[in-house]
């Protein structure tokens, strides 16, 4: 983790790298502060505050706005030691048991939803038919056959794979992406299932149901 500096302006504290940082250093936005040095890029003054973390007594730490800015909108895990979150602007950022840390990206389009099957079988879905799949190691673009928004992912395995959006709903089967059903009235915004055969997706005052053939409105 990046030491911890305090813009003292109000607007928090900020994570810098390197690794290192002398509490009680003081220096200037956009510089190294490896050893506890400053290597003064801009003129804003800021305080290293602390090189571990700061924590309430009771155990809270603060993490925003580290390590990302942007608006998140969804977040999975494998476990409480391995959790993905994703959001504006392509953001991903993992959380590994003690930090959070950003991913290495490959779009710069909104990410609004992100399911797994394992932790090294990871999908996310956004804006503009936009997929994503990591395999442990990176993130990878993948043709989803769709240029509407997609805002939520789920699957009963890695090769039974929903996700929906803008009047649509589409499936992976462990090779291609298609489209299973459209509905030019509903916006669907999230899909969850108990198993491959019972599977639901909501939009708007919709839901609806996939019964293993069929998707169906049931409300």
């Amino acid at each position: 983790m990046g030491a911890l500096v305090d813009y003292g302006d109000g607007t928090g504290t900020y994570e810098f790298n390197p690794d290192s940082g002398t509490a009680g250093t003081t220096c200037t936005m956009g510089l190294d502060v490896s050893d506890g040095s400053c290597n003064a890029q801009q003129n804003t003054q800021v305080s290293i505050v602390s090189n571990t973390g700061y924590c309430s007594a009771d155990g809270w730490c603060w993490q925003k706005p580290l390590p990302t800015m942007n608006e998140l909108e969804d977040v999975w895990g494998s476990s409480g030691s391995d959790v993905f979150a994703v959001g504006r602007s392509g953001t991903i950022i993992h959380y590994d048991g003690n930090f959070w840390r950003g991913m290495q990206g490959v779009t710069s389009e909104d990410l609004e939803g992100v399911w797994g099957n394992s932790g090294s079988d990871v999908f996310a879905v956004g804006r503009n038919g936009t997929i994503l799949h990591y395999d442990g190691v990176s993130w990878s673009i993948m043709s989803s056959g769709t240029s509407q928004d997609l805002y939520g992912v789920w699957g009963s395995s890695s090769s039974d794979v929903f996700a929906v959006g803008t009047e649509i709903i589409i499936h992976y089967d462990g090779t291609s992406w298609s489209t299973m059903t459209t509905d030019p009235w509903v916006n669907f915004k999230g899909v969850w299932g108990s198993s491959g055969s019972d599977v639901f997706a909501v939009g708007g005052e919709y839901v609806y149901h996939y019964d293993g053939t069929s998707w169906s409105s049931k409300y």
